[in-house]
């Protein structure tokens, strides 16, 4: 069996792309074209795709696309209407991908469950204007509850919030 390793690696200039490693034997696949920034690669648990945030250099165009690694396609997960954040996670069933963005425009950002399968999306917080932003999403290894952290840049806490309907950061 494969043991994959995915980081990221500077290139051209400030552009970074993910480079995927299979420890043993050292091949590698590259992920990211010369005007974009992807970062923040995050393993599906087949171990066979990864999610990825994408941003373009030049219009700031972003997405959180998959890549599958068997066939090299990759596919749109979440677009740039709610201005995703690079730092996000996904459940350990792989079926849900939560993600920091905009949920209110001029307010902090919050978070964002979107069921892969269906597309739909719910939000699971809405910061409190002087709250800080909602970022850096962790899913519990049970998958119940999103770690996550509150603040602004000098004072962020660590919160955390259920998924079932209903719960409260």
């Amino acid at each position: 069996a494969a043991c994959l390793l995915a980081h990221l690696f500077p290139s051209d200039g400030d552009m970074a792309r993910v480079i995927v490693r299979d420890v043993h034997s050292a091949q590698r696949i590259v992920i990211g074209e010369k005007d974009y920034v992807s970062t923040g690669p995050v393993f599906f648990p087949d171990g066979q795709r990864l999610a990825f945030y994408r941003r373009a250099a030049e219009d700031g165009e972003c997405e959180i696309p998959s890549f599958d690694l068997r066939t090299q396609k990759r596919e749109r997960l979440v677009d740039c209407t709610r201005s995703p954040q690079g730092r996000f996670d996904l459940s350990p069933d792989g079926r849900t991908l939560v993600y920091a963005g905009t949920i209110r425009p001029q307010f902090p950002a919050g978070l964002v469950a979107r069921d892969l399968a269906t597309g739909s999306e719910r939000v699971l917080t809405e910061p409190a204007p002087d709250a800080g932003n909602d970022v850096s999403p962790r899913f519990s290894p049970d998958g119940r509850t999103v770690a996550f952290l509150r603040g602004t840049q000098s004072s962020r806490e660590v919160w955390t919030i259920g998924l079932a309907k209903g719960a409260e950061a």
